[in-house]
């Protein structure tokens, strides 16, 4: 256990680190999607690391929030968790926190690495005549497209001046919501590809692992598992399974929809 000055400077370093994180308005919401608690904990991983011998509370006592007493036990045992696993990472860009796995060949923190968040969504008829018209106006869409897709990238692995770049909504018109959800992402790829291309400084494309977070959990689970034999593929998928080629790895991630539409500014 650090002494009581020591104690106090690690308690001021994540003060610091804490001191923008904002409660979270929605205090109905379960302790799990309550984003600052979610914020917290990204910011606390490294501690965790770097103070293996401080009790977990500790490291807690010290943000800048004064924390209701459930939530203090939550982010706690999150903490813990971290502690006695070890098995993730949380990689930041200035105020940019992302947690990754950590096993064995690949240490995010290491590797030339990029992320990539992707939203789209998907209109029926019905849908476009009623409640979903004001939210295509709003995107700045015109009335009667099916759809739109976003993504946001992210160059975490070498710095480079402008490391982040946001696209859309762009119309799209896709055939139902998973396929909009595949060409969002297919954008994504082919946008991440052709920047990597352009900056002659950083490592070939090739060398590059790429993190994927979608909300979508069957296309996630379709990228994270190659095709049987002799399936056939559909052709959107079989799109999204060359690009991948491409990189040194890629690691698709399941996200909740309403964070990836914050890093989307939606």
């Amino acid at each position: 256990m650090p002494g009581n000055n020591n104690l106090r400077k690690i308690h001021e370093e994540i003060r610091r680190e804490t001191a923008h994180i904002r409660p979270d308005p929605r205090t109905t919401a379960a302790l799990a999607e309550r984003d600052h608690l979610h914020e917290l904990f990204l910011r606390l991983v490294p501690a965790v690391y770097a103070y293996p011998n401080l009790a977990i509370e500790e490291i807690v006592r010290g943000v800048a929030l004064k924390l209701p007493a459930a939530e203090a036990r939550y982010l706690a045992d999150r903490l813990a968790l971290v502690r006695k696993k070890q098995d993730v990472a949380v990689i930041s860009r200035d105020d940019e926190d992302i947690l990754l796995p950590l096993r064995p060949g690949f240490d995010p923190r290491q590797l030339p690495l990029a992320a990539l968040w992707t939203d789209a969504g998907f209109y029926t008829a019905k849908e476009r005549s009623h409640s979903n018209e004001n939210r295509l106006r709003k995107f700045g869409l015109r009335d009667g497209v099916s759809g739109y897709a976003s993504y946001r990238a992210l160059v975490v692995n070498p710095s480079i001046s402008r490391p982040a770049w946001l696209e859309g909504p762009l119309e799209i018109a896709p055939a139902s919501s998973y396929e909009a959800e595949a060409l969002a992402v297919e954008l994504g790829l082919l946008g991440l590809v052709e920047k990597l291309e352009k900056e002659r400084h950083l490592p070939p494309v090739d060398q590059f692992q790429v993190v994927l977070f979608s909300d979508c959990q069957s296309l996630v689970k379709a990228l994270e598992n190659p095709p049987e034999p002799g399936e056939a593929a559909a052709t959107t998928l079989e799109r999204l399974r060359k690009l991948v080629a491409l990189f040194g790895g890629f690691h698709p991630r399941w996200e909740m929809r309403r964070r990836i539409k914050q890093r989307l500014g939606h």
